[in-house]
């Protein structure tokens, strides 16, 4: 039988046979354990009757001058392509957002640099919402925030965290943020992201990161000046901060640290809090209260640590009760606190105990 398409399921290709002179166009649906990073799952602050004279993109290709308003809202339609990427060097209150129920993707194939303005009246604004960024393989771009920025917002976000190769063998790199001019506030939200590194020069007053989760094979935060503040969150790799207040963190480093390197560094212990969180032992931490510092012999305590698996960052069945229910409401330390999965887990339990018939022994499965 003649057939025009091979489909290859174990590595996700296919091939047609021959040109059939058009651009084929996939669709497909993906799992994971919540609503953090870029997805289509609702985000019901989208404004629903976003007004028709705002720049919309559509169709993919690239985002041009036209594309992407340096003054108001810009709006991206579908979950196509984007890229090239334009600069932006004159911000002043910048909102660049996917559309509710869609996750555009754009491929940067150079650093994008956004760069805003101060006016008589004050700093400028950015809020990136709802965007996957990342850049072809073997290729390393970030973006680059220069100028004044009042506040910087990125939330429903994933900047690729890299750290793996696809299907070609080619390394997928992480798209950093480098922050090169004075931010006042910077605020990640349900997030996913790479490095977020403070470059020369930069000066960032205060980061204020909840429900996120950061990740880098070197330094996930580096941060020498002003206040890291982070919530429900998780953080794989090395941190650096001048002062830090975590509440229901989980600190991992990967690969495994030594003992005698701390990798979670505060300069000024004096100052801050480090509660009901999670860290390698040896951390240089401001005061700790109800929190677990945990030794090198750790293994297994997420379901995958790969970007692009279901249960990525996901706490698997193995990890200590310090860890999974550490958290300030007796649940799980993390970017997943939100989905109260220990209570869940107990209610379960107590209807299982309630109704199963006499003589049987329940045994439970969790499937990401």
């Amino acid at each position: 039988e003649y057939r025009h398409l091979a489909i290859d399921p174990d590595h996700g290709r296919f091939m047609f046979d021959v040109d059939r002179g058009t651009t084929p166009v996939c669709s497909y649906h993906y799992g994971f354990p919540g609503r953090i990073g870029a997805g289509t799952y609702d985000r019901g602050h989208i404004d629903q009757t976003v007004r028709a004279n705002i720049p919309r993109k559509s169709g993919g290709g690239n985002l041009a001058d036209a594309d992407v308003s340096m003054d108001g809202v810009s709006q991206i339609d579908d979950s196509k392509t984007y890229g090239p990427v334009v600069d932006r060097a004159q911000i002043q209150n910048m909102t660049l957002q996917a559309a509710n129920g869609h996750r555009p993707y754009l491929q940067l194939n150079r650093n994008w640099v956004l760069t805003g303005i101060k006016s008589k009246d004050s700093s400028a604004f950015l809020c990136l919402d709802g965007l996957w960024v990342g850049s072809k393989p073997n290729e390393v771009y970030g973006i680059i925030l220069q100028g004044d920025y009042e506040c910087v917002n990125i939330r429903n976000c994933t900047f690729d965290p890299g750290g793996d190769k696809n299907a070609r063998s080619q390394y997928i790199n992480p798209v950093p943020i480098y922050i090169e001019g004075h931010i006042d506030t910077l605020i990640i939200e349900s997030s996913i992201l790479g490095p977020l590194l403070l470059g020369e020069g930069g000066i960032v007053e205060k980061v204020c990161i909840s429900d996120s989760i950061l990740q880098s094979s070197g330094r996930a935060i580096d941060m020498h000046s002003g206040m890291v503040e982070i919530s429900r969150s998780t953080v794989l790799g090395e941190v650096s901060v001048h002062r830090l207040a975590a509440s229901e963190v989980l600190f991992f480093c990967l690969p495994p640290h030594s003992n005698d390197t701390p990798k979670i560094t505060v300069a000024d212990n004096q100052s801050g809090c480090f509660r009901f969180s999670a860290a390698p032992q040896g951390s240089h931490l401001p005061q700790q209260y109800e929190s677990y510092l945990y030794s090198n012999s750790y293994n297994g305590w997420f379901t995958s640590v790969r970007f692009g698996d279901p249960g990525y960052c996901q706490l698997s069945e193995i990890a200590p009760e310090q860890i999974s229910r550490g958290a300030e409401n007796a649940l799980e330390i993390g970017a997943f606190n939100h989905l109260i999965n220990p209570v869940k887990l107990d209610d379960l339990k107590t209807k299982i105990e309630e109704y199963m018939p006499f003589g049987l022994i329940p045994i439970f499965i969790n499937e990401t």
